[in-house]
């Protein structure tokens, strides 16, 4: 499987997603990638499940993982 900032990055593209939610996405995300002793990709998800509403989260699982929901 993709990394999961890799698959929620092509997400938002595909989403046309803009302004804050791209901003907070990516910044927490390259926070994580330098700060010393993080997982970028734990943080990532962890940043992008937070600012994303239900609806969207179970149309990442159906479209991007296939609807295995114990895979996010």
């Amino acid at each position: 499987m993709k990394g999961y900032h890799v698959v929620f990055e092509k997400y938002l593209k595909d989403m046309h997603i803009s302004g804050w939610r791209w901003s907070i996405f990516f910044n927490k995300k390259r926070m994580a990638e330098s700060s010393k002793g993080y997982n970028s990709e734990k943080s990532a998800k962890r940043a992008f499940w937070r600012i994303t509403s239900k609806k969207v989260q179970h149309e990442i699982i159906d479209n991007y993982y296939g609807g295995k929901l114990e895979d996010v």
